[in-house]
C-alpha cells in the first residue's frame, strides 16, 4: 500500500471521527437537557410533598335566629388547605365600623361550650352554634 492510500485512509477516518463527535455532542446535549428537566420535576415534587403547607379554613354563616335569651347560627366550615384544621371555638362579635380598635365598642356574646373538631384537608362540616344573649346588658343597648 502506498503512502497516498494510507493518507487518504487516515483522512477518511478523521472525517468519520469528527462526524461521530458532532452526533455524540448533540445526543449528549439532549440527554443533559432531559436529565435537568427530570431533576427539576423531582425537586418540585419533593417540595410540594414534604415542605409546602397551606392553611385555609373558611367559615360561612348560613342562617341565624334570635330567641328571647340566645342567638343560634348555622356555620359551614370548609378546609381548603392541605393541612388538618382544628376548630376549637366559634363565636360572633359585633363591633362598630367607625373604630374597630376600641374594645368598649364591641358586643361580645357568651358562647356555649363546644367540642373541638379536626377538619381534614378538602372536607367541610355543618355546625349549629348557640350563644347566650343578655338583652338587658347596657352594652348591647348602646347607640352608636
Amino acid at each position: 500500500m502506498s503512502n497516498s492510500a494510507i493518507i487518504r485512509q487516515l483522512k477518511r477516518l478523521d472525517k468519520n471521527n469528527k462526524e461521530e463527535d458532532k452526533s455524540k455532542g448533540t445526543k449528549n446535549t439532549i440527554a443533559n437537557l432531559f436529565s435537568f428537566v427530570a431533576l427539576l420535576v423531582s425537586i418540585t415534587a419533593i417540595y410540594f410533598q414534604f415542605f409546602y403547607e397551606r392553611y385555609s379554613l373558611n367559615a360561612s354563616l348560613i342562617d341565624a335566629t334570635i330567641y328571647s335569651d340566645s342567638l343560634s347560627f348555622n356555620l359551614i366550615y370548609h378546609n381548603k388547605g392541605n393541612q388538618d384544621a382544628t376548630i376549637i371555638k366559634s363565636e360572633l362579635i359585633f363591633y362598630n365600623d367607625v373604630d374597630k380598635s376600641k374594645e368598649a365598642m364591641h358586643i361580645n356574646f357568651v358562647s356555649e361550650p363546644q367540642e373541638p373538631y379536626i377538619l381534614p384537608p378538602g372536607k367541610q362540616i355543618f355546625k349549629v352554634v348557640k350563644q347566650k344573649v343578655y338583652f338587658d346588658d347596657p352594652q348591647i343597648k348602646t347607640n352608636y
